[in-house]
């Protein structure tokens, strides 16, 4: 992560101007996964407080502080959601001219290749900020709270919670492992047809003179069912991978 802040890298310092947005966020993370606790915590009083002595002011006190605490939870994950999508949209905007600059020179220039990817690539950035991806980045720092805890109640259970943890990492990166490479050829043949057809379409008129449209529409066909093909397999292995990851969570 430190070298996307890098002030020598056009991204980096952009990226760079955010640092008290992205620490804002991360002490919201702070504060909301520590709120996560609550059902355990709640559960835990209501067997030694509530069931063992039956006081039902006990038990509305103590479901009224957790409705509390919910409500603050749900209002903080709000905040940090519309301001990761906020910066995801002045990233955008502090970059935007700069990257249709570019796209237009390297048209211009005739250097091959698909100069509105970079746009596209742009728009995955700030849809990446406004996504789960980021947040989950944020939240992944707080785990061994949750396994202090988890050891708190029993040293067994921290180190079941420990290895199941370190399984579930495990298979995060094999479905990357196995699809990181398909989705990548499918994402290739998807920008080649759509690549293919917006040249051929600048010249539509002349294409529908002479009858070239049938032959034009099986070569992009044929590059897009390759695309689908490819995407195809990369979630099949991904589904059986999440499958196993799903039963895990459950187990």
């Amino acid at each position: 992560m430190k070298h996307l802040f890098d002030s020598r890298h056009e991204l980096g310092r952009v990226l760079g101007t955010y640092r008290k947005a992205f620490t804002q966020a991360a002490l919201y993370s702070l504060v909301i996964n520590l709120l996560n606790l609550l059902p355990s915590l709640y559960m835990l009083q209501m067997y030694d407080r509530v069931l063992t002595s039956r006081n039902s002011t006990t038990l509305v006190m103590l479901t009224l502080i957790v409705m509390v605490l919910y409500i603050l939870f749900g209002v903080l994950d709000s905040v940090r959601q519309r301001l990761l999508t906020r910066v995801g949209i002045q990233i955008d905007r502090s970059l935007g001219d700069r990257v249709f600059n570019a796209a237009f020179e390297r048209h211009l220039r005739k250097l091959g290749g698909n100069p509105v990817q970079a746009m596209q690539d742009l728009a995955q950035l700030r849809q990446f900020f406004s996504g789960s991806g980021l947040v989950a980045f944020f939240d992944v720092p707080w785990m061994p709270i949750y396994l202090l805890v988890i050891t708190l109640i029993h040293p067994w259970l921290g180190v079941f919670a420990l290895v199941a943890a370190l399984l579930l990492m495990a298979l995060a990166w094999l479905n990357e492992l196995v699809t990181h490479k398909t989705l990548k050829e499918a994402g290739n043949h998807n920008v080649a047809a759509a690549l293919y057809a917006n040249n051929n379409l600048r010249n539509a008129e002349v294409i529908h003179a002479m009858g070239m449209l049938p032959g034009i529409r099986a070569r992009w066909s044929e590059r897009q069912r390759q695309a689908m093909s490819l995407q195809t397999l990369a979630a099949d292995r991904a589904s059986k991978i999440g499958s196993i990851s799903k039963i895990t969570r459950i187990t």
